[in-house]
């Protein structure tokens, strides 16, 4: 049933008349009678009974009206989602973002992007490297922005934003610290540690392993956690040791820790990836604009929450 026809239903009976519901949608009454005797051959039943001054309502007719309201209403909200899904298909954006720098992202990237462009619609989710490239490879994301030691990735444009390196810390004067000062292996000192890793398939864990493999070391016992509060917290506690960024060493505790020297740190990178040939609208590039310059004080910002 077309669902004019409804809303022409609906204002007889609101207008308890033909003629007044007629003019409202700027209708002949002979126009509307038929579309009203139409209805009523349709179902079997008269909705309305023909009294003077006014039209009354049937039984059917109150049934026919509360369900026809009942079905405007899902056609009207049926319309508002598809218009918010059109409208965050046209100015929308599907970001990935490595887990460690979402506080970042949250409390000094997207406020700054917020202002210019309070209505662009952003939905993020975590990634790392590897889940970056498939999906932005697939089309099915846009913009990602993770850590990587790598920049070289075969269909995508990736820009190092932010560069950093991954340091070895232990709690302050321990055995291990002791000896990875002294002794010319440092793998002999760490070999029996406890160490605080990311988990499996993570960013920083493929980058853990491969410090700790350069260093021939095997940890025998791994503790997993998400992100690096927790791990430098642990290591505060004397219950292991762990990675941490040099740019995070600026929040830490140096009191309660050393750092295992390194002969060839090891660099990586922050990397803002995205398909070769890509034709960002006007948000997108400032939003890119923005998260370049930001991370340029993103040291500043890890300074501050110590």
């Amino acid at each position: 049933m077309n669902t004019k026809i409804l809303e022409y239903i609906i204002a007889i009976a609101e207008e308890k008349s033909i003629s007044q519901a007629a003019e409202r949608f700027y209708l002949s009454q002979p126009v509307l009678s038929r579309h009203l005797k139409k209805i009523e051959e349709d179902l079997g039943a008269p909705l309305f009974v023909r009294g003077k001054p006014h039209l009354t309502l049937t039984d059917a007719g109150i049934i026919f009206i509360n369900n026809a309201r009942a079905i405007l209403h899902v056609e009207e909200q049926m319309n508002r989602t598809l218009e918010e899904m059109r409208r965050k298909q046209k100015d929308s954006l599907n970001l990935l973002i490595d887990a460690p720098y979402h506080n970042f992202f949250l409390k000094r990237i997207f406020p700054v992007f917020r202002e210019i462009h309070p209505d662009f619609y952003i939905q993020y989710t975590d990634t790392n490297a590897y889940h970056a490239q498939k999906l932005l490879t697939e089309k099915k994301a846009d913009l990602a922005v993770f850590a990587t030691t790598f920049l070289n990735m075969e269909g995508l444009e990736c820009l190092p934003i932010y560069t950093d390196e991954l340091v070895i810390i232990l709690p302050h004067d321990s055995l291990a610290a002791s000896a990875a000062k002294s002794d010319a292996s440092i793998s002999a000192a760490l070999k029996n540690e406890i160490f605080a890793l990311h988990p499996s398939g993570s960013t920083f864990r493929y980058m853990e392993d491969e410090c700790l493999a350069a260093m021939g070391i095997s940890p025998k016992t791994v503790m997993e956690t998400a992100s690096f509060g927790p791990a430098l917290e642990a290591v505060y506690h004397r219950q292991c040791c762990a990675f941490l960024p040099k740019t995070r060493l600026i929040s830490a505790d140096r009191a309660l820790i050393d750092i295992v020297p390194s002969a060839a740190p090891y660099t990586f990178y922050v990397a803002m990836a995205y398909p070769q040939n890509a034709a960002f609208k006007t948000p997108v590039r400032e939003l890119m604009q923005i998260i370049s310059e930001q991370f340029q004080t993103f040291s500043q910002y890890v300074a501050a929450r110590s």
